[in-house]
């Protein structure tokens, strides 16, 4: 898991002592470092992650060369990442949009990555995952968004297992199209 953020909640002073002066962010890997910047970081820790890095760096320098070192820290055969920037950066398999049901709290940067998403989740605590999907919606019907999403799977917590398999399938899809790609430039 990488999780970025942008005005990071700690204090400027913690994030520049890390910082490499080329990279103009700081990255921190492991739990030690990460659980200490972050409580998600705590949160995906505790859901099983292997590994967490977190790059902050101020909005205005938050830049490919620091996504790029954390997504180069990942052994992994895929990761998850938690930010909007990082889709003009890199090419992802699936981005996907995680949204409460009135959508309200959609920060300014997820409703313009709205335009690259492949599915959405809709994020419903009560777990009523009908009551959400018609909420979600009734928002939506009302939001200059709806245009974008069309034809977008949407999945709440009772089709998790659905999500699943899309997110495998990206997967797949993505490390076969890779394959191919290496097959021509070895031939």
């Amino acid at each position: 898991m990488i999780r970025t953020s942008r005005n990071g909640r700690d204090s400027t002073q913690d994030w520049t002592s890390q910082t490499d002066s080329e990279l103009n962010a700081a990255v921190s890997s492991g739990r030690r470092e990460t659980c200490l910047k972050t409580e998600d970081a705590g949160r995906y820790w505790n859901a099983g992650a292997t590994n967490v890095h977190v790059v902050e760096a101020p909005n205005e320098e938050l830049t490919d060369q620091a996504l790029l070192e954390a997504v180069g820290r990942v052994a992994a055969p895929g990761v998850f990442i938690e930010s909007n920037g990082f889709a003009q950066s890199l090419s992802p398999a699936l981005i996907l949009l995680v949204a409460p049901p009135d959508g309200s709290t959609l920060s300014p940067a997820a409703r313009q990555a709205i335009k690259s998403v492949s599915a959405v989740y809709i994020h419903d605590p009560g777990g009523e995952s009908e009551r959400a999907r018609q909420r979600f919606a009734f928002w939506l019907k009302d939001s200059s968004i709806s245009k974008l999403l069309k034809g977008i799977p949407v999945f709440t917590q009772d089709e998790l297992p659905d999500l699943v398999a899309l997110v495998w399938a990206a997967q797949l899809d993505h490390q076969n199209r890779e394959a191919e790609e290496q097959s021509w430039t070895v031939a």
